[in-house]
């Protein structure tokens, strides 16, 4: 049998402290006046009225896969703008949410302008399987898209390129599992303090995971890519040193190979969680190839 691995992401912590690896509109800007954790989030400053789209991607269509964001917005009560949520692969998009203003006039056909919707920092969860209308096939490539539409200008009132106060603002925009949701914001984050190799990793082969930390006893745990734990308890069998090594056999809790595929390394360091990802591959008869 051969293994074929997409390509794509499994997972994305995108907290904004930096300009993020997307496509976009030069609309959508990294903004300090709201943030829900560090100095920036992400919002769209349009001048003129239209479509602004933000692209993150791409990504591996995996069962339980969850979105999460924190959301903060200010805008017209009454008209059309607000950013959509979308879910796209191929020549299909799907729209996962839609938050802005409600679209709809009050009784008799006037408009106040001077009303606005609004709403603090809140949290948004949406698992995939639940909500997209039609399920993808496993390892299907797919990404977001939030699109933000400015429907209408109202001088000194929706103005979202010079009113600061004003329009949708998004951080930590995170894609990964459900049992991971407690990791924290760091999880996503690589080290160069923690080298895993080799990676990948062939069946009967060790997996070596090194840590040039000092001070701090680490612990390791090993999941699959639903986020169940395979491994636990995996610490290192020295004192404290300059450095440590752990060593992973590819085998579960009740001592059987694991299957072929992705794993998610979840490194315990006391005060922060780290996530590192490794490639198993299972390993051939003799005289038989095998390729990635």
């Amino acid at each position: 049998n051969e293994i074929h691995l997409s390509l794509g992401e499994f997972g994305l912590l995108e907290d904004f402290e930096d300009e993020p690896d997307w496509e976009y509109d030069p609309a959508w800007q990294l903004v300090s006046n709201y943030s829900c954790h560090g100095n920036y989030s992400f919002s769209c400053r349009p001048e003129q009225p239209g479509f602004y789209s933000a692209v993150c991607g791409d990504f591996i269509y995996l069962p339980e896969q969850k979105l999460s964001f924190w959301y903060k917005y200010k805008m017209p009560m009454y008209g059309e703008d607000g950013v959509y949520f979308l879910f796209e692969t191929g020549n299909i998009s799907d729209t996962l949410l839609f938050l802005g203003a409600g679209g709809a006039l009050p009784s008799g056909g006037s408009r106040p302008i001077e009303a606005y919707i609004e709403g603090d920092w809140a949290l948004y969860e949406l698992q995939l399987d639940q909500i997209l209308p039609e399920e993808p096939e496993v390892g299907t490539i797919y990404n977001f898209e939030l699109l933000f539409k400015y429907a209408e200008v109202f001088e000194g009132f929706n103005q979202y390129d010079i009113m600061d106060e004003i329009g949708v603002f998004i951080d930590d925009f995170q894609l990964g599992f459900p049992d991971f949701e407690n990791i924290g914001p760091d999880a996503w984050k690589d080290d160069e303090s923690i080298s895993i190799f080799p990676n990948p990793m062939l069946t009967g082969e060790e997996l070596t995971i090194q840590f040039n930390i000092r001070d701090v006893r680490p612990e390791i745990t090993i999941y699959n890519i639903k986020g169940q734990k395979v491994k636990s308890g995996l610490v290192p069998k020295d004192e404290y040193q300059p450095f440590y090594r752990i060593y992973w056999d590819g085998k579960d809790n009740n001592k059987k190979e694991v299957a072929s595929g992705v794993y998610f390394v979840l490194v315990d360091l006391g005060y922060k969680d780290i996530v590192k990802k490794v490639t198993l591959i299972k390993k051939k008869k003799k005289n038989q190839y095998w390729d990635y």
